[in-house]
């Protein structure tokens, strides 16, 4: 599995993807004539590629397979994020978001989330700022103007999340991310050989991510983010 940049040839295939995960992962907060105006299943194929190409665009794919996409302007506007409807929960949408917000200059991300997405948004720190009723098509739909800081500088030390977890920050070993049981997850090694896992639907994994929020992505699994260093 990789991130990468958007290429043109990749359009068509994340059109479908867009279409069906519609329907098939929001079809549980909108009825079926809400889905069917906000994904119609011909979209304006010249515009995506445009937008695309003028946004911050990011794919993920695995042996060929787009698993998801998600694009950022300049302004910190995520304008989407769709993630393909038999890899959700596995950590790829905080994976395109994390990656989006480290490189974008903006000091606050702004989206408009689904009723679906909204509690995806929240656990990444995101607030809401109203409630909004949109037009498509004709059909009303709700979704939820929201934002969320872009941190001045990481966070001091891992001190609190690592005490959740029973460590103390002078037995910290190392820090790797992995993908790994279908998910992503940050392993924590003990300076005793002690291997916990933090994986991404744990409320302190945003926390221990944003500390490394400066870095670039991997391309691969692991990356090491961490290393104590020998002593002297």
């Amino acid at each position: 599995m990789q991130i990468r940049d958007y290429r043109p040839q990749d359009l068509l295939e994340l059109a479908n993807l867009f279409y069906e995960t519609v329907h098939q992962v929001n079809s549980r907060d909108y009825t079926p004539a809400q889905l069917d105006a906000w994904a119609d299943g011909t979209p304006p194929l010249e515009a995506w590629n445009q937008s695309f190409l003028a946004h911050h665009t990011l794919v993920v794919e695995k042996n060929g397979r787009l698993l998801g996409f998600g694009d950022m302007d300049s302004s910190g506007y995520l304008d989407r994020l769709y993630i393909h409807k038999d890899y959700q929960g596995k950590g790829i949408a905080s994976w395109i978001c994390q990656r989006l917000e480290w490189a974008c200059p903006a000091a606050l991300f702004t989206v408009h989330a689904s009723i679906t997405a909204k509690p995806f948004f929240e656990r990444r720190g995101y607030q809401v700022a109203a409630a909004q009723c949109v037009q498509r098509n004709g059909v009303s739909l709700t979704n939820y103007k929201m934002s969320r800081k872009k941190p001045s500088s990481p966070p001091e030390n891992l001190e609190v999340p690592l005490r959740q977890m029973g460590i103390l920050p002078k037995e910290l070993a190392s820090i790797w991310l992995e993908y790994t049981k279908g998910q992503f997850c940050l392993m924590v090694k003990t300076i005793y050989g002690e291997t916990q896992a933090v994986w991404s639907t744990n409320p302190w994994f945003q926390q221990m991510a944003d500390y490394f929020w400066k870095r670039s992505e991997p391309q691969v699994s692991p990356w090491p983010l961490y290393q104590r260093s020998a002593p002297q």
